[in-house]
Parts: structure tokens; C-alpha cells; sequence
């Protein structure tokens, strides 16, 4: 059968009519009242359909008759529900695999089914029958999955003194992200069958770090940039944001010293413009170790300031800037550069002289919603109004997974199967550079044997498994809290991070010697 019927002029009408007439037909000629011929005149309704409906033919609905009974496609639902709660949502591929199982367990075949697995249209008209919609999934680690109830549970535990009697204008939570030159996909009207879409359009792999800063109270404070620099110019701070504070980094990054300059010049200032007397500050955030500066700590204590860390990989949850801030804000920052990438025509990278111009485009932008967004963000996260079950409510919990039924053993059986977690991790080792000119054939000669690549990991293993005095300058700092290499006198051995390729310090990596770790920043920002 056509996916999409399309009638045809002229073709017979097919239940031009609706039930509650058809009923009051069939009562009207079972009393006597009307024939059938003047009942069918009267509601413009067939004779035979009348004639059926009092003596119960064909009473069911037109078409082949449904596979699955409603209360199968119940449990197969609720499962499916299960499933994505857990963090395993289904595509309709996944969906016609757990029902090709469940219905093979039984021992039905169904010959419309090829090797009993139902096609994309069963698994649409099963969507819509159930209240299934499509959505586009999130990507997190299995470190953000595994926080769970207990987790979430002590943090508010522990958040609920911390802010009794505290004014939601000083509740403070601050975020460090990073703005990239790239101003992403976009969907464009192109003829039918084009494969290859491309658009020509002028993008970097460059970015930009940022400090942003809010208040439960719905307030977003002047930002911090830092640039990526071994020097600050007069013109990379003009036409910016009024009050934004503009620094310089060898890595782009926060550092510990970066932090500082935002407490002292930024946070601050404006926690003792606003506050009352000595009234209590509550400032939220992660729990990077570069973010806990001696000097910072000493004022915090010094001025009834709580400092308050987030559970760790829990910020896509417990981080109000990361729930309802960064998401609207890039999305803006898309457009306010692909604007400027239409006037200026420029080419390459942003000019540092024009990003304080962009950021104020972007600000100004965000300013009509910015209250309203931080409220809902906060409210979001649980912290402001205080309620720990707005979060908890997102986490599948054991009532949650006995919906109405246990999971059944179909869609188990297909979760371990595809979703299987292998605990023998594999170790991936780094290949030898080919030289060869790009699109020339590659000989034999030119690729190492596995004899010269072990001698070659021989010579080297000594070098990437630990540090040594012969480094780069940028190389000699950790990323983390940016201490000196050639100044380092812990036992702790230094660790490179699989990601971002920067070093850090055995303190800082807490003594890690996994070969897949990744940084703490990493971590965040995924």
C-alpha cells in the first residue's frame, strides 16, 4: 500500500459521516421511527452501513487487523520510557529490533513482517498511538550518568543551611565557557537529491574564554574575558561591555591568577555594592582547583562569603548558567557572527580588536530576557526557590524502572547486546607521521614495520609517560593551576590530558596514572 493515500476525483466517499449520527440512525430504525432508506436520506448515510451497524457487522476498523494487542504496546512503550530514562532512548532502528524479540520470544510469526521485524511504519503508527514523540538526544559519559540520587540527595543536604537567610540577589553562580569562530551548520532549500551540501562561509577552530556570573535574583554581572596572549593591547579592550574586565593567558584559559583578577575586580566589588552590612554571600560554582586561590579563600573567609562547589559531573543538572544560560547565549552568538561575517567580509580568525564589539552585540541581545532566563534557570536547578525535588524528578529511580511492569526480557536482551560495556579497555597507541604528499600513493617503504615502530616506542615511552626538562616554555606549566615544571619538587607525576593534549600536575591530576585521562576542564565542558 502508497505510504500517503491521495484520493482520487470521482472515487466513492469513504465515512463522510460521524459516529454519533450513525448511532442516532441505527436507534432511530430499531424504535421504528424512520426507515432505513428515510434514516439513510436524513443523515446523507449509506443503507448498507446502517444495515450493518444493527445486525454488528463489520464493526471493527478497516485495514489488517493490529499485531500487537494495546495492552503489548503498553509494556513495550512504558519499557521504551524505562530505557530512555536510564540513558538508553531508542531510534526506530532499536525499536523494531525490541519488537522483532518480543514478538520471536512468543512464538508468532507474521508473515507481513520480513524475518518478523516491523517496518518504519509500524514504528511511526506505533509512536502516534502511544505518545512517542522524536527528539534529538544529549551526549553525556558515563561519569555524568552514574550521579545519582544519593548524590544529588547530600548536595541539597548539605545547600540547605548554606542558604537559610539568604537574599536571592547575593546568591551568585559563576561559569567559565568558551566562545568558538565557528558559526555552526544550518539547515538551507537545496533541489531534491543533492547529496553534498556545502556553504561557503568563513570559520576557525579558534575561541575565546569567558567568565559569566548571575544571580538567582535575575541580575548577570559585567563578564571576564581572557585572551589567548603573551600580552594585553589598548584596542582589545575598547567598544566591550560596560564594566568588563579583559586579561591574557598562554593557554586561553583560567588559571588560577585569571581567577583571582575576576574575584578582586568583578565579583567583589559588586557583592559589596549590593549586599547589606555584613549579610551572608553564597557564591556557587566548580570545583576546578585553580578556582581556590590562597588569597581568594583568606577574603571569603574574611567577609561572610560561602564559596560552594558543585557534585562533581553534575553541572548539566546543578549549574544554573550551564541549564539556562550557555544554550540561548550560543545560539545568539551564531547569529551575531555570521552578521558580522556578512559586513566585514573578513577573512581568518576574529580580530581581538573586534570581539569586546561582538560581545556587547551579543549582551545587548540576551538583555530583554536575561532576568526572566536566570530565574528560570535557577528555579531549574533547584537552588532558588529551594526544592531538590526538581532535579531528583529527572533522575530514574527504582520506583521508575518497575513502571507497571518489569522491563521485559526482549528489550534486555537488546540492551545488552548493543549497549554492552566492556570492561577490558582498549589502549590506543600513537601511530608514526607519514610523509607523503596528499593524494599521491603511499608504498610500502613509507610505512613503518612493527619491529621500527617498537623501537620507536622504546626510545619514546620514557619521554610520554613522564615529564622531562626538555619541553617546550608552553608546555612547562600545568593547565590546571599553571605551576613550573622546572620548579617542581613533588614525587607526584605529571599527566597528559587525551583531550586538550596540555599538561598537568601529579597534585592537580591527583596522582592519575590512567593513559585515557582527561582534565578536569575537559570533563566540564563536555
Amino acid at each position: 500500500m502508497v505510504r500517503t493515500y491521495k484520493k482520487k476525483l470521482g472515487a466513492r466517499s469513504y465515512k463522510n459521516y460521524s459516529d454519533e449520527n450513525l448511532a442516532k440512525a441505527v436507534k432511530e430504525v430499531r424504535s421504528g421511527q424512520l426507515s432505513q432508506k428515510a434514516a439513510a436520506e436524513k443523515y446523507k448515510i449509506n443503507r448498507t452501513t446502517i444495515l450493518n451497524r444493527i445486525h454488528h457487522k463489520h464493526e471493527g476498523n478497516p485495514g489488517h487487523p493490529p499485531v500487537l494487542t494495546p495492552e503489548e504496546e503498553k509494556i513495550i512503550a512504558e519499557s521504551l520510557g524505562v530505557a530512555a530514562d536510564w540513558g538508553f532512548p531508542m531510534t526506530k532502528k532499536d525499536i523494531r529490533s525490541v519488537i522483532e524479540k518480543f514478538v520471536s520470544k512468543q512464538g508468532r510469526n507474521i508473515p507481513q513482517w520480513h524475518g518478523n521485524v516491523p517496518g518504519y511504519d509500524f514504528v511511526n503508527d506505533f509512536a502516534a498511538r502511544n505518545n512517542l514523540s522524536h527528539r534529538l538526544a544529549t551526549n553525556i559519559k558515563i561519569a555524568r550518568s552514574s550521579v545519582g540520587v544519593n548524590e544529588i540527595t547530600e548536595f541539597f543536604e548539605n545547600l540547605r543551611p548554606t542558604l537559610e537567610q539568604t537574599r536571592p540577589d547575593l546568591i551568585y553562580n559563576y561559569d567559565e565557557t568558551n566562545i568558538t569562530d565557528d558559526p555552526g551548520a544550518q539547515k538551507v532549500l537545496v533541489p531534491r537529491g543533492r547529496k553534498r551540501v556545502e556553504r561557503v562561509k568563513e570559520h576557525s577552530k579558534s575561541s575565546i574564554s569567558i567568565m559569566f556570573c548571575g544571580t538567582a535574583g535575575g541580575e548577570m554581572i559585567p563578564p571576564m574575558v581572557v585572551y589567548k596572549a603573551k600580552n594585553l593591547y589598548d584596542n582589545w579592550i575598547q567598544g566591550g561591555p560596560s564594566g568588563t574586565v579583559y586579561s591574557y593567558s598562554s593557554s586561553g584559559w583560567f588559571d588560577m591568577l585569571q581567577f583571582e583578577i575576576w574575584f578582586f575586580k568583578i565579583l567583589l566589588p559588586h557583592i559589596k555594592k549590593h549586599r547589606i552590612g555584613d549579610e551572608k554571600v553564597v557564591v556557587m560554582g566548580d570545583n576546578l582547583a585553580s578556582h581556590f586561590a590562597p588569597e581568594v579563600i583568606k577574603t571569603v573567609q574574611d567577609n561572610n562569603i560561602y564559596f560552594t562547589t558543585l557534585t562533581p559531573n553534575s553541572t548539566h543538572m546543578l549549574q544554573p548558567l550551564d541549564v539556562g544560560i550557555f544554550a540561548p547565549m550560543k545560539k545568539q552568538w551564531r547569529k551575531v557572527l555570521d552578521q558580522w561575517r556578512q559586513e566585514s567580509r573578513r577573512k581568518g580568525t576574529i580580530p581581538k580588536e573586534q570581539f569586546p564589539v561582538l560581545l556587547k552585540r551579543l549582551m545587548d541581545a540576551l538583555a530583554p530576557n536575561m532576568e526572566k532566563n536566570l530565574k528560570s534557570a535557577f528555579r531549574a536547578t533547584g537552588i532558588h526557590p529551594f526544592d531538590p525535588q526538581v532535579v531528583l524528578r529527572k533522575l530514574p529511580s527504582e520506583s521508575t524502572s518497575e513502571t507497571g511492569r518489569v522491563l521485559d526480557e526482549s528489550l534486555l536482551d537488546f540492551l545488552k547486546e548493543t549497549r554492552g560495556y566492556n570492561a577490558n579497555r582498549i589502549r590506543h597507541q600513537r601511530g608514526k607521521k607519514l610523509t607523503h604528499k596528499p593524494g599521491a600513493h603511499i608504498g610500502n617503504a613509507e610505512v613503518p614495520t612493527t619491529k621500527e615502530r617498537n623501537t620507536a616506542e622504546d626510545t619514546q615511552g620514557a619521554s610520554s609517560s613522564k615529564r622531562t626538562k626538555d619541553t617546550t616554555e608552553d608546555e612547562n606549566f600545568c593547565s590546571i593551576c599553571q605551576c613550573d615544571f622546572r620548579h617542581y619538587r613533588s614525587k607526584k607525576e605529571w599527566i597528559c590530558c587525551v583531550t586538550c593534549l596540555k599538561w598537568v600536575c601529579g597534585n592537580c591530576n591527583k596522582g592519575s596514572l590512567d593513559p585515557s585521562y582527561e582534565c578536569e576542564r575537559c570533563e566540564d565542558e563536555d
